[in-house]
């Protein structure tokens, strides 16, 4: 599944939104397309994401 659309990291709930689409068992691997402005900010929040739900 590949995320993208404007700049998704603009959106307060992208952690939990990724949280969710990572607890879906058919979903084997997600993407977020952006222009990396505010990575640095929500790194973080989606390395927890995806360890949380592996």
């Amino acid at each position: 599944m590949r995320i993208t659309g404007g700049e998704p990291l603009l959106r307060t709930d992208i952690v939990e939104i990724i949280r969710g689409i990572s607890a879906i068992p058919e979903i084997e691997d997600i993407a977020v397309t952006t222009n990396a402005m505010y990575l640095a900010k929500k790194s973080r929040g989606f390395k927890r994401s995806w360890i949380d739900a592996n």
